[in-house]
């Protein structure tokens, strides 16, 4: 009788549990920035812009965005469809410093237009 009962009340919490990290995820939404400030740093953040450059490395692709200022977007993943110089992009990701410029480790990238 107290595995059952165990079983029940172990069952319900899992179900408690995952519906209170939908609910958390839904709440730690990455807030869109206009204008990125050093208040910003390890945070994350989404930004919208053009593509005026883009660096293909070995290990790493580079996009240069221009939204209010230029940032640079590291990619460590390949992404599957094709970006070009001109494309609209929103970009979300953890945003850091890099030799006094700010660069956004990319998590998303979707293309606008």
């Amino acid at each position: 009788m107290q595995e059952k009962t165990l079983l029940k009340v172990s069952l319900i919490a899992s179900i408690i549990g995952l519906i209170a990290l939908f609910f958390i995820s839904e709440i730690l939404e990455t807030k869109q920035v206009n204008l990125i400030t050093t208040s910003d740093l390890d945070n994350n953040i989404q930004v919208y812009g053009i593509i005026k450059n883009i660096n293909h490395f070995e290990k790493n692709t580079v996009i240069e965005i221009e939204t209010k200022q230029k940032i640079n977007i590291v990619l460590f993943e390949k992404f599957n469809n094709p970006i070009y110089i001109g494309d609209y992009i929103t970009v979300s990701g953890e945003l850091k410093q890099y030799r006094n410029e700010f660069e956004i480790l990319a998590e998303e990238i979707k293309i606008v237009s």
